[in-house]
């Protein structure tokens, strides 16, 4: 538990707190990625400035950056160029190689042997397509949350976490962990040491107590830095339904501030499981063309979600849950795609607003269309700038 804390705690000083970051002529810019899909759950990659209008507490906001290609690129679309930077906005930051373009984490949780040797096979090769722009952080999950390499865009670094999590055996969830205990490997009397149904249900509390924290922390974690923010999680499924509640309140934190979950099933094709129930339908309210805070409902997870919380974390995050696939580095290829379908805008901050919670909305001038973006603004602004830039508070 200390240790879990610890580590938690190291996460929330390597990323820049409130991530505000003041320009020369101390104008503060506001750095938004804006996620449009259709009624189908279909990226929209065809939009232009024209067609976006952004809100600070109700007030239209004048665009001083806007890129289309990520949303393009993704698509197989010719890439636009990115609108030039307005003069009072260049005077004020240094755009020379443009804002970041993502940064996400690779958690590996709780996969015994072969769904761990799947997933990081698939892992090595999310990392050998990472842009110039991105940054990726390699995080491993059996007890607690354990980083094996910080965000950085060094491939090297990256593999090599990678590396030590397929060499490294769990500690938790091993291959024995659903026959109890691995010195009894008979059949146990039901209620005794080895039987497996009195370790799961002793165990699980705690995972989900661990879950919930480690989950919540890496949204934390995310929000702080600027560019399209994500959390890559290969699993086998969650302590349900224990963790339910503390994955609400993780979806509840994660949507506001657009860091988005893809959860990807590490145990492949399930012999005589279920089917996998069909994507969620979006609702009309969720259709509104608009990313507002006002729309933002508590999230609800069914207490016996079959996929064992992986779909609902996805789904309510903006993210695509995979499974019922053993060749998860075609799978990881329809992730990357959708990752990367974003449009990229800014617009500076109003400089005599009162301090305190700011409210953004962003509207699109397209009907049925669902809009995810940043919600609100903490005590300070999202600037445009590397996520290694430096920071004030």
């Amino acid at each position: 538990m200390a240790r879990s804390a610890a580590i938690l705690f190291a996460l929330a000083i390597a990323a820049p707190a409130g991530a505000q970051v003041q320009f020369r002529a101390e104008t503060t810019v506001v750095y938004l990625d804006v996620v449009v899909r259709d009624a189908r759950g279909r990226p929209v990659t065809d939009l232009q400035a024209a067609d976006f209008e952004v809100l600070e507490d109700g007030g239209v906001q004048p665009l001083v950056w806007f890129d289309r290609s990520n949303a393009a690129s993704a698509a197989g679309l010719p890439a636009a160029s990115a609108k030039p930077p307005s003069a009072a906005f260049a005077s004020n930051s240094d755009l020379s190689q443009g804002p970041p373009q993502s940064i996400f984490a690779i958690v590996f949780h709780q996969l015994t042997t072969e769904p761990r040797a799947r997933a990081t096979q698939a892992a090595h090769a999310l990392v050998d397509r990472l842009a110039p722009g991105d940054y990726a952080g390699i995080y491993v999950f059996d007890k607690e949350l354990r980083e094996l390499a910080a965000f950085t865009r060094d491939r090297g670094a990256l593999h090599g976490a990678i590396r030590a999590t397929s060499m490294t055996s769990p500690d938790f969830r091993t291959d024995s962990y659903r026959r109890g205990s691995a010195e009894d490997s008979g059949s146990p009397m039901p209620g005794s040491i080895g039987d497996p149904g009195l370790w799961v249900r002793t165990m699980r509390p705690y995972e989900a107590v661990q879950e919930g924290k480690a989950f919540r922390g890496l949204v934390e974690v995310l929000d702080g830095y600027v560019g399209r923010r994500a959390v890559v999680l290969f699993s086998e499924g969650l302590a349900v339904p224990e963790v339910i509640p503390r994955l609400e309140l993780v979806t509840d934190a994660a949507a506001p501030a657009h860091v988005s979950f893809y959860t990807i099933d590490a145990a492949g094709l399930r012999a005589g499981g279920p089917p996998s129930p069909a994507a969620r339908r979006l609702t009309a309210d969720e259709l509104s063309s608009v990313s507002s805070p006002a729309r933002l409902a508590p999230s609800r997870i069914p207490e016996m979600d079959p996929s064992r919380g992986l779909r609902p974390l996805a789904e309510l995050t903006g993210g695509l849950y995979v499974a019922d696939t053993n060749d998860l580095r075609r799978a990881l290829a329809r992730v990357d795609a959708d990752r990367r379908s974003y449009y990229v805008m800014a617009y500076r901050a109003v400089s005599d607003a009162p301090a305190g919670p700011r409210a953004i909305e962003v509207r699109v001038k397209r009907p049925n269309t669902l809009v995810r973006a940043r919600t609100g603004l903490g005590h300070g602004s999202l600037g445009v700038g590397s996520p290694r830039q430096s920071q004030s508070r």
